[in-house]
């Protein structure tokens, strides 16, 4: 589901306006702007109540303006050639789309996507409402600033963390089917559909047996595709092309790591589905 923000929204009751003049007033940030300020703020946001798994913009989109969360959960990600990497989570009085807005640039866009991540109400404030009360009370821009120093190191240092992960994870990365399905009508197709189902249910190991070249990696892949994994990285590791030592064991650095910094693709993985084939 994707969010739609009307070009003309309706008008706040009184109602609404008193009870967001009352929330921002208790707010850590908003609360010392003052009553005026206040209350032109809250007269100029728009009320959105969204369920969960609302997509309410995209990554790389032209900002709209301003979300302030009043409640409920939001997760900023980002997407990447290794899949969906998650980077930072907004709870309620917490404000989002306000680093793409506040960065120098002639055409800003959302440097992450957002999606509720469980039925949520948020306070939009549009990008021209928000210029103009900028101007007219220049006080804000200490408390947009405020935010901008705490979150911007945040969002740096995740965004390095990712380019890493993306170099890491990228020479185990596979394609995973889209709109593939077990085709035959056999009763042992029949059945390996259902537990093909079955084992998108949950996050448990689960333990495929079968001879080279039967297509352990493709059933891998659909279980991946078909469960809440989807939008998250597919990796497979082979462990016949890991490095042996003199007694024949292998180096299993490349999965778990070392303690001297190497980060193993289980690590790097964060929240995916990585297909160990050989074990």
């Amino acid at each position: 589901m994707i969010l739609k923000i009307s070009s003309n929204p309706p008008e706040p009751t009184p109602e609404e306006i008193e009870d967001c003049i009352s929330w921002l007033g208790f707010h850590r940030i908003w609360g010392k702007l003052g009553e005026k300020l206040i209350a032109q703020i809250a007269s100029s946001l728009y009320l959105l109540r969204v369920e969960a798994s609302t997509n309410i913009f995209a990554q790389d989109a032209t900002p709209q303006g301003l979300y302030l969360l009043k409640w409920g959960t939001v997760e900023m990600y980002r997407t990447s050639p290794v899949g969906k990497t998650h980077i930072i989570y907004r709870n309620a009085g917490e404000l989002f789309g306000h680093i793409s807005l506040g960065m120098l640039s002639e055409t800003p866009a959302y440097r992450t996507g957002a999606i509720a991540i469980v039925k949520s109400e948020i306070w939009f404030l549009s990008r021209d409402r928000f210029e103009q009360l900028k101007t007219e009370y220049p006080e804000i821009n200490g408390a947009i600033n405020a935010l901008l120093a705490q979150d911007l190191a945040k969002f740096q240092d995740r965004i390095a963390k990712e380019q890493a992960r993306i170099q890491g994870l990228q020479p185990y990365i596979r394609p995973v089917p889209i709109g593939e399905t077990i085709i035959s009508n056999s009763k042992s197709s029949q059945k390996l559909a259902q537990q093909i189902e079955q084992a998108t249910q949950d996050l448990k190991p689960i333990f495929l047996q079968a001879s080279p070249g039967s297509g352990k990696t493709f059933i891998s892949g659909l279980i991946h595709a078909q469960s809440g994994l989807k939008n998250r990285p597919f990796a497979e590791i082979d462990c016949a092309q890991l490095p042996r030592n003199a007694e024949g064991d292998i180096n299993t650095d490349i999965l778990f790591g070392r303690i001297d910094g190497l980060t193993g693709a289980i690590a790097l993985l964060e929240r995916g589905t990585l297909a160990i084939d050989n074990w």
